[in-house]
């Protein structure tokens, strides 16, 4: 795109490059950004970014016979219509900025504890140097507690079981209504501890992923009470001067029961513990004993 500017002062040219460039960056922006400038662009930013996004089929001539209020109603309870500029959602789930790894401790003198708040970000980086530490200390095995934790980031989680597992072996699948998506751990050093996850009612989405993953993959015990069963993955999507937090897919742990494989959305499923205890210190003691043996 070029403009003339002959018979313009230094200034003026420099204002309307600057309004040119700012027009082809309008243009080259999502089309789910740009849906035309009437009162229901919105609306039809979000039509389309479920349309193209969502990890269910919905039809496109219902959707625009409804309000926008009530679309978002008929999304799943994960997905919503966030206000504001460019959040993340780390900041959604107020993760932003907060440690989501409590400093390691020895338990025995070859067992290490490691509670897990929440996947972040930052959760692959502070859980690498938990790992380190305990190994650094003689841990040979370790307790990994994922009770209170409601999940996060899922590429956060993908990142953090690579840590436990050689390079190669199957992590995830991500489900996509039309696709999928394999994930593999890639470490040629990780961190070959076996041990014992600790659950509860509380424990949702990514640390389900990685507590299942574990049991699946290294052979950890899982502890505790049943979880959620939370398994869906959200993205942000820009949509005009909003942001949709849409639920693009479902995950399925490596190596377990892959249900969804076959195309179709499996129905939400706790993660069931090998050792169902529900009081607290009991759960810690029944961990302890494991690992003992």
């Amino acid at each position: 795109m070029s403009l003339i500017t002959t018979g313009l002062n230094a200034e003026k040219k420099q204002e309307l490059r600057t309004r040119a460039l700012l027009l082809v960056l309008f243009c080259m922006w999502s089309p789910l950004n740009g849906a035309g400038q009437n009162k229901d662009g919105l609306k039809e930013s979000v039509i389309t970014a479920i349309e193209q996004r969502y990890y269910k089929e919905l039809n496109r001539t219902e959707l625009e016979k409804i309000s926008l209020s009530e679309i978002i109603e008929l999304l799943d309870k994960d997905s919503s219509l966030v206000e504001g500029q460019t959040p993340d959602l780390d900041y959604l789930r107020g993760f932003k900025n907060k440690p989501t790894v409590t400093a390691p401790q020895m338990v025995s003198s070859s067992a290490g504890y490691i509670v897990v708040h929440s996947f972040a970000k930052t959760t692959p980086r502070e859980l690498k140097k938990a790992l380190k530490e305990l190994k650094s200390r003689g841990a040979d095995r370790i307790i990994i507690d994922l009770r209170g934790n409601s999940g996060g980031d899922f590429q956060a989680a993908i990142s953090s079981l690579r840590l436990f597992l050689p390079k190669g072996k199957e992590i995830a699948t991500l489900l996509k209504r039309k696709s999928g998506e394999v994930y593999r751990s890639r470490n040629s050093e990780f961190y070959d501890f076996s041990g014992v996850v600790l659950v509860d009612s509380r424990t949702a989405s990514s640390a389900e992923l990685v507590a299942e993953t574990l049991r699946n993959i290294k052979g950890y015990q899982v502890i505790g009470t049943e979880t959620q069963g939370k398994r869906t993955v959200q993205e942000l999507i820009p949509v005009r001067n909003k942001w949709l937090a849409l639920t693009i897919g479902t995950w399925h742990a490596g190596q377990g029961n892959m249900n969804g494989r076959n195309g179709k959305v499996e129905d939400p499923r706790p993660l069931v513990p090998d050792f169902e205890i529900r009081d607290p210190l009991e759960q810690l003691k029944k961990a302890s004993d494991v690992l003992s043996h």
